[in-house]
């Protein structure tokens, strides 16, 4: 397969070096990322603004081209797109230093990428791991990169299709779905389960002076759902597999009678 790889934690980042090294090997992959941390970019873009393109060598020699790019991990997806053409069978993003289990969809820069993949009309998948779920008695602080990089490249034509249909309209295509994929750091893995996403809340905190406001994590994160939510399931030892819809889903208003005033 032709495959674009791509992430959020930036072209230095070990996920992304593992994934490269062990789908090279069977497939021809380009590398386009980010050269500085973009974690929870989102879908955030870059417009009429030059971004540095330069050339990285990443130190895998079967990695047929790889770019550091100044902007964030969708910018990545649009410009490995314009470079290296329209033609890739699989965008890969990640592998993420950390979860995006659920609600982190939605602020992941590393989800972000894929779905502007799938917005381009080619499938794509998000990978992370879930620095949250470790084995109690492994103070190695190791993340396993490999263990989820070799699910991925033994299922890549598996993965693939769970991302559905290409939709064709007059000036564009689109995929319905791209495939959120969450490892645990563990050394052995149970299994692998689909699962549903889970709702996340972080307590973030506020920390203001006269001139500025920042954000700072409190370090709790709760995360609820049924018992096939994403988080659970790693939680568990299991890699869990999530399809969600590229396009935003919406109410059906059929029934829902009109009483607006104007």
């Amino acid at each position: 397969m032709k495959l674009l790889l791509t992430n959020d934690d930036g072209i230095e980042a070990e996920g992304i070096k593992v994934l490269a090294r062990m789908l090279s090997a069977e497939n021809e992959v380009f590398v386009v990322a980010p050269d500085v941390n973009n974690s929870a970019a989102s879908n955030r873009m870059t417009i009429e603004k030059a971004m540095n393109f330069i050339k990285k060598d990443m130190g895998i020699p079967s990695v047929k081209d790889s770019y550091a790019l100044s902007g964030t991990p969708a910018d990545c997806v649009f410009s490995g797109i314009g470079v290296f053409g329209n033609d890739f069978d699989l965008v890969l993003s990640g592998i993420n230093n950390g979860p995006n289990l659920g609600t982190d969809i939605i602020y992941s820069g590393t989800c972000g990428a894929a779905r502007t993949a799938c917005l381009n009309g080619l499938p794509a998948l998000a990978l992370s791991v879930d620095t949250g779920s470790r084995d109690s008695d492994d103070q190695s602080g190791c993340l396993y990169y490999e263990n989820l990089a070799a699910f991925v490249k033994n299922n890549l034509e598996q993965l693939k299709n769970l991302c559905g249909n290409k939709i064709l309209f007059e000036n564009h295509s689109l995929i319905e779905y791209f495939v959120n994929v969450n490892a645990p750091a563990m050394k052995k893995l149970k299994g692998v389960k689909f699962a549903n996403p889970c709702y996340r809340r972080y307590y973030e905190k506020i920390e203001r002076t006269e001139n500025t406001s920042k954000l700072v994590g409190s370090g709790k994160i709760v995360s609820y759902g049924n018992e096939i939510n994403d988080a659970c399931v790693c939680s568990e030892g299991y890699i869990s597999v999530s399809v969600v819809q590229s396009e935003p889903a919406f109410k059906n208003m059929n029934t829902i009678e009109n009483t607006f005033i104007i």
